[in-house]
C-alpha cells in the first residue's frame, strides 16, 4: 500500500493496454481493500483471545473493561496519524496528531460521535469556519476540517507546546503588571482582527488563551476555542439560532448575556478581557457583578475590586471594563489597547524579561503540565 494525495492508505494497480494505446487505473481505500483479509484476521485473533483468555482464568469483566477503552482510541482521523489524547471538552475530544504527509504535528478535535443534535453539529461548524477567516498570528490557525471514513466531524489546527494562562498562574502566582499588560496587548490585537470582521468571541477565559515560547518569541499568545463565537455585523449571518441557554463562564462573563444569551456585541469581550486582566494580577477570580436591581454601589472600583497596594493604578481601567454598563466600557479593542499602552508607561516589561523568565523555568513549566496531563487523560479513558 502506498499514501494517496490526501494521506490515506490506499492500494492501487494499472495496467497499460498496447492495442488500445490506453491504460487503465484503479485505486481503492486500503480499508475496504483488505476487508476480507482483515476479517479473518479478526476471526482468528477473536479465536486466539479466547484460548488465551480461557486458560488464564481472565473474567469477562476485564475483557469488555478493555474492549470499551480501545473503542474510545482513534488511530487516524483523515490525513492525520492520532498520537496521543490531550483532553477533553464538552463538544468532543482534543487529540494530538501528526499529518501523514506534511509530518507536521497538529492539534485535532474530533466531535464526540454520540452528537446527534444538529443544533451542535451547526455550533461545531460554525467554530471552525468563523475562526479560519481570522489571520492574526495571535489567533490560533486552522488548518483543516472534515470528516472521517468513520463519518465523524473534525478539525485540525496548530499544536501549541505550552501552558495556558490558568496554569502559568498557577505556577507562578501573580504576574508581573508589566506582563500581565504584555499578554494582554497581543489578546487585545487578535480580539480587535475578529471584531472588525464581524464576530464575538464570547468565552474568553485562562483556560481559552495559550502562552508559549513560539519561534524564540517568548510569552507568545494563542487565543483558541471559538466554540461560544457569534456573527454580529452587518453582512455577517448568523448561522446559529438563538437561544436562551446561557453558555460560558461565569466570572468570567458580561452581566448582560445573562438576561440576553444570544446578545452579540464587541464589549462582552471587553468585560472578559477586563475580569482576565484581574486574575493575572491577583490569582483570583473577579468579584461576580449583576446588573438586575444595580446602582451606583454596584459598579466596581478599587475598594470593591481589592487590588494589591501595587497594581491600585489599574482600578480605573479595570472598573472600566467591569461596569455593569456596556456603555461605560471601552467602545472598542483599540481604545482598550490605547489605555494599556499608557499602563506600560508605568509598568515596564519587555521581550528580553520574557527571555529570562522562559529560559529558567520552560523545561519546567512544561513538564509539571505534561505530567498532569497524563494524569487527567488516563482518568478519561478508564
Amino acid at each position: 500500500g502506498y499514501r494517496n494525495y490526501v494521506g490515506q492508505w490506499a492500494v492501487g494497480a494499472w495496467r497499460w493496454i498496447p492495442g488500445h494505446e490506453i491504460g487503465l487505473a484503479l485505486e481503492e481505500h486500503a480499508d475496504d481493500a483488505f476487508a476480507s483479509v482483515a476479517q479473518i484476521k479478526r476471526a482468528l485473533g477473536g479465536l486466539t483471545a479466547l484460548f488465551v483468555l480461557s486458560t488464564a482464568g481472565v473474567s469477562l469483566f476485564s475483557l469488555v473493561k478493555l474492549s470499551r477503552s480501545r473503542l474510545r482510541e482513534l488511530s487516524d482521523v483523515g490525513a492525520y496519524q492520532v498520537q496521543e489524547l490531550l483532553g477533553e471538552g464538552g463538544m468532543g475530544r482534543v487529540y494530538l496528531a501528526e499529518h501523514a504527509l506534511l509530518c507536521r504535528q497538529s492539534a485535532v478535535k474530533v466531535l464526540n460521535g454520540n452528537v446527534v443534535d444538529h443544533s451542535v453539529i451547526s455550533r461545531f461548524e460554525r467554530e471552525v469556519q468563523l475562526a479560519s477567516q481570522l489571520t492574526h498570528p495571535n489567533t490560533i490557525a486552522i488548518y483543516d476540517f472534515g470528516r472521517n471514513k468513520e463519518g465523524l466531524f473534525y478539525y485540525a489546527m496548530e499544536y501549541i507546546n505550552g501552558a495556558h494562562l490558568g496554569q502559568l498562574v498557577e505556577y507562578s502566582g501573580p504576574l508581573h503588571p508589566g506582563r500581565c499588560i504584555y499578554v494582554l496587548r497581543q489578546l487585545c490585537r487578535a480580539l480587535g482582527e475578529a471584531h472588525q470582521v464581524g464576530v464575538v468571541h464570547r468565552d474568553i477565559k485562562p483556560q481559552n488563551i495559550m502562552v508559549c515560547n513560539r519561534g524564540g518569541e517568548p510569552d507568545f499568545v494563542k487565543l483558541f476555542d471559538y466554540g461560544l463565537v457569534k456573527a454580529f455585523a452587518p453582512g455577517v449571518s448568523p448561522t446559529f439560532s438563538q437561544t436562551k441557554i446561557v453558555v460560558g463562564t461565569p466570572r468570567f462573563m458580561a452581566p448582560e448575556r445573562l438576561s440576553s444569551p444570544w446578545l452579540a456585541d464587541p464589549r462582552v469581550d471587553i468585560y472578559s478581557v477586563g475580569a482576565l486582566a484581574y486574575f493575572l494580577l491577583t490569582s483570583k477570580l473577579s468579584p461576580l457583578f449583576t446588573s438586575i436591581g444595580s446602582g451606583a454601589s454596584d459598579q466596581p472600583g478599587v475598594e470593591t475590586l481589592d487590588l494589591p497596594a501595587g497594581v491600585v493604578e489599574f482600578g480605573e481601567l479595570l472598573g472600566m471594563c467591569l461596569s455593569t454598563e456596556p456603555a461605560d466600557r471601552p467602545s472598542s479593542m483599540k481604545a482598550l489597547l490605547d489605555e494599556l499602552e499608557l499602563l506600560a508607561e508605568r509598568f515596564p516589561w519587555s521581550r528580553e524579561d520574557s527571555v529570562v523568565w522562559w529560559s529558567k523555568h520552560e523545561a519546567k513549566l512544561l513538564q509539571l503540565y505534561k505530567s498532569k496531563r497524563k494524569k487527567l487523560v488516563a482518568q478519561l479513558v478508564r
